[in-house]
């Protein structure tokens, strides 16, 4: 199998920007004091536009994005990952598309995973169609924008502290909760302009689980902000499907109390946030098509017997059994794997050759 070869890999996302077709830009590099090479590498370039900041000592991936968040100059901060390639026309294309849309704060653009010898794994497409459903992604405990392909308004990031580095690997979720607080708006433009590198020395394979602790408290944060506090943990474990929400024995009547307690937390929403009835509709579609119609219908049907409540439940809401669940994103899975089919070749390949 190839190595992880961070120099290769920066010197081809070095030479993606340096390539864009808009040229007026600062390209601000943030060296995290490594030690593979790369900052003798990044200093054999002369191009003016880029300027080089090395940490003293390695910070890590979040507080090094408030460096360069403090550090920038233009009025939109596009990011990218030392190992990820930028299409030729990604600064172009997601500038014109801000420029037109002062509403947004934020956008990314479709992207296609890859693999360390840059062949194509998933493509990864979709749309933020409102601030209805921008939020309505945070609220289910989806990041709506893709941080590889992240442009940031830069005023609106400083406007609500930027980065913070308490939410480390889910740094980017926090910042798009914070926005949406603030009420700022994101989108996706719909073309493939990066290539976001898989590899076995990328942090969010090594460090998963300390990414999703960090998502979980930024998420239960953002939910606290709209719900009763004696229910706001175990609201934010049902609209994320947490499986610990079963790790407690629950009555018919305490779920019930729940649900209600979840559809009051998107009354506060409607009502702080001041959505309109499309932004509200959009956000309740969000929430209940990813809980089933079991969640929606949760508190009405408390009068059925103990048995026959909890089938109902289940049998319209299945996701909401952490079995069921982990089949179906299984099947997603290899739904989206069968869609590049050298890929799956390959992996059966190096499965049964022990490679």
């Amino acid at each position: 199998m190839p190595v992880y070869n961070g120099v290769q890999y920066l010197r081809e996302a070095v030479d993606s920007v340096l390539c864009q077709t808009f040229s007026d830009f600062e390209f601000l590099i943030i060296n995290d004091a490594s030690t593979d090479g790369s900052l003798a590498f990044l200093r054999s370039f002369s191009d003016p536009r880029i300027r080089i900041v090395c940490n003293e000592l390695n910070i890590g991936q979040a507080a090094s994005l408030s460096v360069g968040l403090r550090l920038a100059r233009g009025q939109y901060i596009a990011r990218l990952d030392q190992d990820d390639v930028c299409m030729p026309t990604r600064l172009a294309q997601q500038v014109a598309f801000q420029d037109q849309r002062p509403d947004v704060a934020v956008t990314c653009t479709w992207e296609y995973s890859i693999d360390s010898t840059g062949r194509r794994t998933r493509l990864w497409r979709k749309h933020v169609a409102s601030y209805g459903v921008f939020l309505g992604e945070l609220l289910v405990g989806k990041t709506p924008v893709w941080h590889p392909s992240a442009m940031i308004r830069t005023a609106a990031a400083v406007e609500v502290g930027g980065y913070d580095a308490a939410f480390a690997l889910a740094e980017d979720y926090d910042l798009w909760s914070k926005l949406a607080l603030a009420r700022h708006n994101a989108a996706i433009v719909p073309d493939v302009l990066v290539l976001q590198r898989v590899h076995e020395g990328r942090q969010s394979l090594e460090r998963a689980g300390a990414q999703r602790d960090s998502l979980v408290r930024s998420h239960q944060r953002l939910v606290s902000q709209f719900c009763p506090k004696h229910q706001s943990e175990f609201v934010s474990l049902l609209l994320r499907m947490d499986d610990a929400l079963w790790q407690r024995r629950w009555r018919k009547s305490d779920l019930a109390s729940l649900i209600e307690a979840m559809a009051e937390t998107i009354d506060n929403i409607r009502e702080q946030q001041h959505l309109s009835d499309e932004e509200h509709a959009q956000l309740s579609r969000i929430v209940y098509r990813r809980l089933g119609p079991g969640v929606r219908l949760g508190k009405r049907a408390v009068r059925l017997p103990a048995w026959a409540y909890w089938l109902v439940f289940f049998a319209l809401s299945p996701r909401m059994n952490p079995r069921i669940r982990r089949v179906t994103s299984s099947a997603n899975n290899v739904f989206h794997e069968l869609r590049f089919p050298t890929r799956v070749v390959s992996a059966l390949w190096n499965k049964y050759t022990g490679k």
